[in-house]
């Protein structure tokens, strides 16, 4: 079985790649967990019947579901953004570097 192969965000000029895709990793996947319970009620009221608030669909979510209501789909948003924002971070910081280096 094999773990994961090549590199932490490609070469090592711009000094620790995996740490980029570290701290990317990390930082998406708390920020969509942070805003799950928003974006939950936030599809809800776009998917609702019409005239629904966002708080009386808050306030159903709680009375159905619970607390973990506000959670519904959590895995799937972690497991989406901490990836994308570990990418796009590598990205952007390799980017600067190579981009800082052409620089007159």
């Amino acid at each position: 079985g094999g773990g994961g192969g090549g590199g932490g965000g490609g070469g090592r000029r711009g000094g620790g790649g995996g740490g980029t895709l570290a701290a990317g990793l990390a930082s998406g996947s708390l920020a969509a967990l942070l805003t799950t319970p928003a974006d939950v009620i936030k599809t809800r009221v776009q998917c609702g019947r019409g005239g629904e608030t966002v708080l009386g669909v808050a306030r159903a979510i709680m009375r159905d579901e619970g607390p973990a209501g506000f959670f519904t789909g959590v895995g799937s948003r972690v497991g989406k953004t901490g990836p994308s924002m570990a990418i796009s971070l590598a990205v952007y910081e390799g980017l600067k570097v190579l981009w800082a280096s052409h620089a007159p």
